[in-house]
C-alpha cells in the first residue's frame, strides 16, 4: 500500500526550501508514495485536519493541484515540517499529531531559534552574548571583541539577518535599527579568525540522543562568493565536498546526538584558539535536511523516513 507523506509549507508561488523541496516530491513519488503539500496555515489542531493539495510530476515538473483536500493529519504516515515558521505553540500543538515527524517539531523550533542553540551547545559554539541593550553591544564590540564582531537576528535563515559590525562602521544606528530600538535580544559573537574561508556543513543521519547511530552522510565546505564573508549558497558561495578532521567529527556526533533531530545539517567554521591552533566553532544547526548542490543527501534521508515507516 502507497505510504502518504505531508510536506508543510505555506502555499505560495515559492517554497521556502527552494529547489530542496521538488527534489524531495520527486524521491518520494519515485517511491510509490502519495504526496501532498499541506498548509499550515489551515491547520485545525482541534480536529486535526488541514487542507492538503497534492503534488505530482506533469510534463517532468513538479506540480501542485489546484484542488485541496481536508485531511486528518494522523492518516499520514510521516510529517516533514518544511515551513519558514519559527513558533514554539504551533510546534508544541504540531508535535501531539501521531505520526512520525522528521523532524520531531519542538527539536525543529529549537535549532531554528537561534537563542536555544546558544543554551543547548555553550562548550561548541564561538564566543556569544545575548542582548537588547545598545550600550552593552557597544561595549562588547570595543572591549570583549576587539572592534569587530557577528551580530544576528535569533529567527534568521539563509545569510539574512547576519550582520558584520567594526568599530569603523556607525555602530551605534546599526545597533539600534538591528535590536529594533532595544526592543529585540539579538546574538552578538565572536568574528572566527578563518570566516573568510567559509566553513563547512556536515549532514548526519541517525535515532534522538543515540549517539552511536548517527552516520555522516555528506560534508562540504560552502566557500564564499568573491569579496564576500557570508559563505551562503544563497547569497553566491561554492559548496565543494571534503573530509573532516577527528575533531570535526567529534563535535558534529555529539551535537547530532544532543539536538534530538532525526536528520540534521550542522554548520561549523574554524577559528584560531589563543595557543594558535585551529579549533572547530559551531555555527548553527538545521532541522531541515536542504541542499540543492548534493541532491544525494536529499536521497538518503527519504531513503531514512521511508525505512522508519515501513
Amino acid at each position: 500500500m502507497s505510504k502518504k507523506i505531508a510536506l508543510i509549507d505555506k502555499i505560495r508561488s515559492f517554497y521556502s526550501e527552494g529547489p530542496s523541496f521538488d527534489i524531495y516530491v520527486q524521491n518520494f513519488l519515485n517511491k510509490n508514495c502519495n504526496v501532498f503539500q499541506l498548509d499550515p496555515q489551515s491547520i485545525d489542531f482541534k480536529t486535526k485536519k488541514a487542507l492538503s493539495y497534492p503534488l505530482f510530476k506533469f510534463n517532468g515538473n513538479i506540480t501542485r493541484s489546484e484542488i485541496a483536500y481536508s485531511l486528518n493529519l494522523e492518516n499520514y504516515d510521516a510529517i516533514l515540517d518544511m515551513s519558514d515558521i519559527v513558533n514554539l505553540d504551533f510546534a508544541k500543538n504540531l508535535q501531539q499529531i501521531n505520526t512520525f515527524h522528521f523532524n520531531l517539531p519542538i527539536p525543529t523550533y529549537n535549532s531554528a531559534n537561534k537563542k536555544t542553540y546558544v543554551k543547548n551547545y555553550p562548550e561548541y559554539i564561538p564566543e556569544t552574548r545575548i542582548t537588547s541593550n545598545v550600550s552593552k553591544l557597544e561595549d562588547l564590540l570595543k572591549n570583549k571583541f576587539k572592534g569587530k564582531m557577528i551580530v544576528k537576528d535569533p529567527s534568521g535563515a539563509h545569510g539574512d539577518g547576519v550582520f558584520r559590525i567594526t568599530s569603523r562602521d556607525n555602530y551605534n544606528e546599526e545597533f539600534k535599527k538591528i535590536t529594533q530600538n532595544e526592543k529585540i535580544e539579538v546574538i552578538a559573537q565572536k568574528f572566527l579568525h578563518y570566516c573568510f574561508e567559509g566553513g563547512k556543513r556536515v549532514i548526519l543521519l541517525g535515532n534522538p540522543g543515540e549517539r552511536n547511530s548517527f552516520e555522516f552522510v555528506i560534508s562540504y565546505r560552502k566557500v564564499p562568493g568573491k569579496g564576500q564573508w557570508k559563505d551562503n549558497l544563497a547569497l553566491g558561495g561554492k559548496a565543494i565536498l571534503t573530509n573532516l578532521r577527528e575533531d570535526e567529527k567529534e563535535l558534529c556526533l555529539e551535537v547530532a546526538a544532543k539536538s534530538g533531530l532525526y536528520g540534521i545539517g550542522i554548520d561549523i567554521m574554524d577559528d584560531k584558539s589563543k595557543s594558535g591552533k585551529r579549533i572547530s566553532r559551531l555555527i548553527e544547526t538545521n532541522a531541515i535536511i536542504a541542499t540543492r548542490a548534493y541532491p544525494e543527501a536529499i536521497s538518503k534521508t527519504v531513503d531514512f523516513i521511508m525505512e522508519k515507516i515501513k
